[in-house]
């Protein structure tokens, strides 16, 4: 029998590190940088953060392009691996990228996901090299996800898997988020 655990799964290096580095640079240079919001808007004391549009931005269509084929691998290493999660016509789009940036002293506290639209899973690749930032750890469930640079993480988005970003200590921790469905 599966527990809840074993739907959170990490997958390394699915994107190289000059991809990664590739996406920073030209997502800060070519998209605008803005206060993370939650739900109820910008609230600082739960979410502290900025995020970069990637998905709509004319601009970084090819870059686009790219992340969709790296977050393709994702989806469908997860579909291999749980093929109950999967049903003959439910829609696995994802809702587009963003690049998040969490500074030193930011965060994003104890939340769920799929709160306004459906949402079936949720996707996150590490850009930054694990040794440029300490702190910023993904946390799910009371369990500390330490990614290195091009991993990806990903579980179902609903009320049972509670997850947070840790606080950055040191450095700054970059990276794109999804959703599934």
């Amino acid at each position: 029998m599966k527990k809840i655990y074993d739907f959170i799964r990490v997958y390394p290096k699915i994107i190289k590190p000059e991809l990664c580095r590739y996406v920073i640079q030209e997502t800060k240079c070519k998209s605008q940088k803005l206060i993370a919001e939650t739900n109820a808007g910008v609230n600082k004391s739960s979410r502290n953060c900025f995020n970069y549009l990637i998905t709509g931005n004319s601009k970084l269509y090819d870059l686009d392009k790219e992340i969709f084929n790296s977050y393709e691998k994702v989806l469908n290493n997860y579909i291999n691996d749980y093929p109950e999660i999967y049903q003959p016509g439910i829609n696995m789009q994802d809702t587009g990228y963003l690049l998040l940036e969490y500074n030193k002293g930011q965060y994003y506290k104890k939340h769920v996901d799929g709160y306004s639209r459906q949402r079936l899973l949720t996707s996150s690749i590490l850009l930054s090299n694990e040794n440029s930032f300490e702190g910023g750890e993904f946390n799910i469930l009371g369990r500390n996800y330490k990614l290195n640079q091009g991993d990806a993480l990903i579980f179902p988005s609903n009320f049972m898997y509670e997850h947070e970003i840790k606080i950055v200590t040191e450095g700054t921790r970059h990276a794109l988020i999804t959703w599934f469905g």
